[in-house]
Order: structure tokens, then sequence, then C-alpha cells
């Protein structure tokens, strides 16, 4: 089972990430994700993380990352 993000990197898995406030959601990469972020590979997946810009709110948001296929 893929739990962090790092895992779903090397498992070279999509993630949806989805704010919680709008509802609004993307997909990206989990490499792209951990390459922005040097400590996103620590990142929790199916729990709300803070910090993230939503293009939707247009504000930081918290928001809930899940592997592509498990929401």
């Amino acid at each position: 089972p893929v739990e962090t993000v790092e895992q779903a990197m090397r498992a070279h898995q999509i993630l949806v990430i989805t704010c919680q406030r709008c509802s609004g959601s993307r997909r990206m990469y989990a490499y792209k994700l951990y390459h922005l972020r040097p400590h996103a590979g620590a990142m929790k997946l199916r729990a709300a993380i803070s910090g993230f810009y939503c293009r939707g709110c247009k504000a930081k948001v918290q928001v809930v990352m899940a592997a592509d296929g498990e929401r």
C-alpha cells in the first residue's frame, strides 16, 4: 500500500490533490510534487495538509492527496 508521497513517487503514480474549501481537484505526478517541495516525501496521503495554493479559491488552503484510482 502507498502511504506517503515518496512511496507514490517510487511507484510512478499520479496524485489527485483536492481542495478542502472548494472541492476543486488537480492531478500531478508524485515526482513533480516531490521535486517542487523537498519535504513532500514525508507527507501522508489521504490526510489534510495545509499550505497549498488553490487556483479556484485563490488562497492558501488545506488539501487532501490520494493516489489516482484510490479516491
